[in-house]
């Protein structure tokens, strides 16, 4: 009777652990902006004002502007790719080049306020609106509200270059285009935060415009990110109603600076589901470019535009000068108006973009090859 009395208590004891961790699982994520962090709750983690909080529903409920962060549901199996090497590829990343990049970032800030509750981040946007357009692209904005109560429309920029083998499954090739500072409403002229993203997407569509890709590509420039990924938030969320087959994601965010003594690569942040992007990446930098560059796979990134994508399933990988943000190769600029294009790296911006666009040409195919196989093996498909 004894032992039977032992081992009741010892099921209850596990029963109730169980039950504590469950409970502990049901915690919601959130992120919440401010400068300073916010109270009554859990930080788990910090990217300048952007704070990782975790509670109850109603616990953040009673947070201004807390956004969710939805764990990702279950993902597909892993696509296989087969990229070949190909000259289309190769001349197109030998026409990136450093002057070229800083020029489009001094364009860039020459437009004016990048700040997100800017009056002036609408005409930003048609300036970036009209540039895609140049490109012969299609072209569209993307309003989103924005705000503690949803008062403030607020513009993502979309380009789309449509395929001309599988024009029904997409690949997203993006950054977020606002930016900020200790003066937020007169100055932020945000070279690397994120001007070096931004320019890595307009300097990619400017030169696919030119040839032939397999797949679908949009060209995506985000507001709202430097306020918790607030335009990517909205953008992807209505995507993945609309049923829009995304393959995958490549996001880019501060890939200019760096200085002596720090170690010149360029982080290439994935979770393990979308390892097989990472990797078709990896290949296509080792193939067309000399720039070095450190893989890291970690589920719990959750500081990018890059998050919003996984919390659909989609796969995404993010591309950025410092894996975390108190890393000695972490911009010191961050944030502030000192954020100009002098404290560039023309040599890492030009190696960092040149990743993007090769990725970007292998991935989506050019008129010489075929990246993502025509006919994939089982569990492989990448058409809808």
């Amino acid at each position: 009777m004894l032992r039977r009395s032992i081992f009741v208590l010892l099921v209850l004891a596990l029963f109730s652990a169980g039950l504590t961790a469950a409970a502990a699982d049901s915690r919601t994520r959130a992120v919440v902006y401010g400068a300073e962090p916010p109270a009554g709750i859990e930080i788990l983690d910090r990217r300048g004002e952007m704070w990782l909080v975790t509670g109850s529903d109603e616990e953040l409920a009673a947070l201004p502007g807390a956004r969710l962060l939805k764990e990702p549901p279950r993902s597909l199996p892993p696509r296989i790719l087969s990229p070949q090497r190909s000259t289309v590829v190769a001349d197109l990343v030998a026409q990136v080049n450093a002057a070229d990049l800083i020029a489009e970032v001094e364009w860039l800030i020459g437009l004016g306020v990048r700040f997100s509750r800017s009056p002036n981040l609408p005409t930003v946007a048609d300036s970036l609106e009209a540039r895609f357009a140049s490109y012969g692209l299609a072209t569209e904005q993307h309003i989103f509200p924005m705000g503690s109560e949803g008062n403030l429309d607020v513009p993502n920029v979309i380009a789309t270059k449509v395929g001309s083998v599988q024009p029904d499954s997409v690949f997203v090739l993006c950054a977020h285009y606002d930016a900020t500072s200790e003066a937020a409403f007169t100055n932020t002229p945000g070279a690397d935060d994120n001007g070096t993203g931004t320019v890595t997407v307009l300097t990619a569509a400017r030169l696919l415009s030119a040839v032939d890709t397999d797949y679908t590509v949009k060209f995506v420039l985000f507001a709202g990110e430097e306020q918790g990924m607030v335009g990517s938030d909205h953008w992807v969320d209505d995507m993945a109603a609309a049923g829009l087959p995304i393959i995958g994601a490549l996001n880019f965010d501060m890939m200019g600076w760096w200085t002596e003594g720090v170690d010149f690569d360029l982080e290439i942040e994935t979770n393990k589901a979308s390892r097989w992007l990472a990797d078709t990446i990896c290949w296509a930098a080792d193939t067309y470019t000399t720039m070095t560059y450190e893989l890291h796979v970690d589920d719990t990134a959750w500081w990018g535009d890059f998050y919003r994508f996984w919390q659909h399933g989609f796969a995404a990988v993010n591309h950025e000068e410092s894996w975390d943000w108190d890393h000695p190769d972490f911009n010191p600029w961050y944030h502030s108006t000192g954020d100009t294009p002098d404290k560039l790296s023309p040599a890492f911006f030009e190696g960092s973009a040149r990743i993007g666009l090769a990725a970007l040409a292998t991935l989506a195919g050019g008129s010489e090859i075929s990246s993502v196989p025509a006919a994939p093996v089982a569990a492989a498909r990448l058409s809808a």
